[in-house]
């Protein structure tokens, strides 16, 4: 009788505080600064953890622009500004500074949203309806915006541009060491100008702030006919500017309205297909990012290529006047060894058969080792796919020295012949001249390569996105 007295009482004591818990999720009520209502948010089938943020946000603001530059030298800005409110009064103006340009179809967004559920009620049982009702939430953390947030909506802002000054006026005011988020959009003409060439050299500079910058975050890209030099991989980020049409036609100018596609178009903010950042800018400082973009390759490496073309043409001409003065040398001893006239025009026309000769083996040799160079990169090519990883540096490494002996021979052997047959003058002749068609079609392959073929990478990097 004692045992059962016993074991009565300890499931008593282990069900004591289930009771309580089920009695206090019932009295209590959501606490919320946002205002939402018990009944309003229920519980999700996943419950994530918190995205602290790594800095706190009385350090300083967290800026992130995309830029993205058209064919006429526009330049579509988007930008994310993250705040914290250091006053101790409510905050609902911000300024910032716009420089070199004056922003065409601005537009402002405030982000407002209710934050995430802390804590949720227990599921109860309906015996109605024959089901466990859905939890609520009835707790929220407000919502900090220097982390991950969730649950945003979008509400317009009012924008006024002063000479350089952009004046922004929150349609819901932020409070007193509170953060807030607002979205900027514009055109701009004045960050691109077209050089001599064709090509736009662009320098950008992001908008100066009041206060300091902890982190910024900055994306470069351009319209998919265009190039944008030191990219190394096609990145398909996709900037949907309808997004802020749909919200003033869905009534974002008088409450906040949310958006998928505006969701879409504020996470892809701050990337690019070039992408840099900086940290720690003071009050109204700003950071530039300089670059070069056009519509072509050639447009592009214009002066490169126009460098590379005078080097080539420098290196042939005092290629030229080194042969033609040895020419003249040898020519000069063999008419001290010739006697009459005829001699020296049969001496003359010889000379000058050599040299069709010359010029004809240097030709053949330069061919030859063009086509073996591209033999061995189509192989190591087809190597790279059909052997194993372990033994590539086996291959490699015969590949290399298989290649050392036979340039040696297709460069050194026409001249050698030619020497031994014709004299030594005519084998350097013949050495200097395959020199010469060597880097001729070196400069052409790297005129094809970099001017006509585009060379992106091995097709479009896609960003990871995470659902949540």
């Amino acid at each position: 009788m004692k045992r059962l007295v016993l074991l009565f009482s300890s499931l008593a004591i282990l069900l004591l505080p289930a009771t309580e818990v089920f009695a206090q999720t019932d009295s209590q009520t959501v606490d919320s600064s946002e205002g939402v209502s018990k009944e309003s948010l229920i519980a999700p089938d996943t419950l994530y953890p918190p995205y602290p943020g790594s800095e706190p946000g009385f350090l300083g603001q967290d800026h992130s622009y995309s830029v993205v530059f058209r064919g006429n030298g526009e330049a579509v800005v988007s930008a994310k500004i993250v705040f914290m409110n250091k006053k101790d009064d409510t905050l609902d103006e911000i300024k910032l500074r716009v420089t070199k340009v004056l922003p065409t179809n601005l537009s402002v967004y405030q982000a407002i949203s209710l934050g995430r559920c802390l804590r949720y009620s227990s599921r109860t049982y309906d015996p109605v309806e024959n089901r466990y009702l859905p939890s609520r939430c009835i707790e929220i953390e407000e919502p900090d915006y220097y982390s991950y947030y969730g649950n945003v909506s979008y509400q317009k802002a009012k924008a006024e541009l002063d000479v350089d000054t952009l004046k922004i006026t929150l349609p819901k005011a932020v409070a007193s060491n509170k953060s807030g988020a607002f979205i900027i959009y514009f055109r701009a003409i004045g960050y691109a100008k077209k050089n001599l060439f064709g090509a736009f050299n662009y320098e950008f500079e992001t908008l100066k702030a009041e206060e300091d910058i902890r982190n910024l975050m900055l994306g470069i890209s351009t319209d998919s006919d265009l190039i944008l030099k030191g990219v190394k991989g096609e990145v398909s980020y996709r900037f949907e500017e309808s997004a802020f049409s749909a919200l003033e036609s869905a009534g974002a100018v008088t409450a906040p309205q949310k958006s998928i596609a505006m969701d879409r178009f504020v996470s892809q903010i701050g990337h690019g297909k070039i992408n840099k950042s900086a940290s720690n800018l003071a009050a109204l400082e700003s950071y530039k990012v300089e670059g070069d973009y056009a519509s072509s390759r050639i447009k592009l490496y214009a002066k490169e290529l126009t460098i590379g073309f005078l080097l080539i043409l420098i290196f042939v001409g005092l290629t030229g006047l080194v042969v033609k003065r040895i020419y003249k040398k040898f020519s000069a001893l063999k008419e001290k060894e010739v006697g009459d006239s005829a001699e020296k025009k049969e001496n003359l026309s010889s000379s000058s058969a050599l040299l069709l000769l010359t010029l004809g083996v240097s030709f053949f040799s330069s061919v030859l080792v063009s086509a073996y160079s591209v033999f061995v990169y189509l192989l190591s090519k087809f190597l790279s796919g059909l052997v194993e990883y372990q033994f590539l540096g086996m291959f490699a490494l015969f590949l290399i020295i298989a290649s050392f002996i036979i340039y040696a021979i297709l460069i050194f052997a026409p001249a050698a012949f030619i020497g031994a047959k014709k004299g030594v003058g005519w084998g350097i002749t013949t050495l200097v001249f395959s020199v010469i068609w060597i880097v001729l079609f070196l400069g052409v392959s790297v005129f094809i390569i970099f001017a006509l073929i585009n060379t992106g990478g091995s097709g479009p990097i896609v960003p990871l996105f995470k659902s949540l």
